[in-house]
């Protein structure tokens, strides 16, 4: 049972991730933050082959659904937003996309081989309904994984963003509550709350990705600005002279990182969950 409003939160996260779709796809597919190893990692973890029929949740721009279509796999994804939907459509006409929640997907019982998403469990207003709902669509046998975030410190990404933006607020947003982000990132959470939903099987695997960011600071501040959806807000929420001083943190803090051919590398630890129907 969750314990904020679940309603306010879904309605946040439309609203928000309806009004940032170009710039966070370009963002992280020049991070390579699905398309490149972590996404082949989720896919691994799910069997996606040649003939499976997979369903991609919380699709967004249809990164995972575009490296599950070059596998051979017929693919449908699902996103709670119109403008990701209809960017998906556009950059993978071969798959089917369709709006809806995660938590109530209109999709048909026993109809797929797996269930996948990367970096959609944060943003998913009640997970135990998503489990149920990801079990509901599986075929017996079927696999779901998912990629999550780990928490800074020892994710490089969000200890410089969270470290930048978190000290300066002086304005309050009145953001809604929600769910934990890296709640998943706990092994004995993501192992009690799939027990529960009926899955087993149940594996976790560490995943280590480096984002190398073609403009350093100024990328970040991109993502804070017009990428991302709660960062945005409690950033859009702040004085300019706020902002500014946020922008100056992020762009100390990262013109000290490392460089290779003129990029900034950005260290991102995540984990890879998996289970069986």
């Amino acid at each position: 049972m969750t314990t904020y409003d679940a309603g306010a939160f879904q309605d946040f996260e439309h609203s928000g991730w309806n009004d940032v779709a170009d710039v966070y796809a370009e963002l992280m597919d020049a991070w390579g933050l699905t398309v490149g190893p972590a996404g082949a990692a989720i896919l691994d973890a799910a069997d996606v082959r040649q003939g499976r029929d997979v369903l991609d949740v919380a699709t967004g721009p249809g990164s995972l659904a575009g490296l599950a279509l070059e596998r051979g796999a017929n693919v449908v994804g699902i996103d709670i937003a119109e403008s990701m939907v209809q960017l998906a459509r556009r950059r993978h006409p071969t798959a089917a996309f369709h709006v809806g929640a995660a938590e109530s997907m209109p999709l048909p019982d026993s109809s797929y081989d797996a269930v996948v998403s990367a970096w959609g469990l944060p943003h998913f207003a009640d997970h135990a309904a998503f489990f149920a709902e990801a079990r509901r669509v599986l075929r017996p046998g079927g696999t779901i994984a998912l990629g999550t975030w780990c928490p800074p410190p020892g994710n490089q990404f969000f200890a410089l963003v969270l470290g930048a933006l978190t000290p300066h607020l002086t304005a309050n947003p009145n953001l809604p509550a929600g769910p934990d982000m890296f709640r998943y990132a706990n092994a004995d959470n993501a192992e009690r709350d799939l027990t529960q939903a009926a899955f087993n099987d149940i594996t976790i695997k560490p995943i280590a990705i480096t984002a190398r960011l073609d403009h350093g600071a100024e990328d970040l501040i991109r993502f804070l600005a017009a990428g991302s959806v709660r960062s945005r807000a409690m950033y859009q929420a702040q004085t300019p002279e706020t902002r500014r001083q946020i922008e100056a943190t992020l762009r100390e803090q990262i013109g000290a990182l490392p460089t290779q051919h003129g990029r900034t590398e950005v260290g991102l630890t995540a984990v890879v969950i998996a289970a069986r129907k």
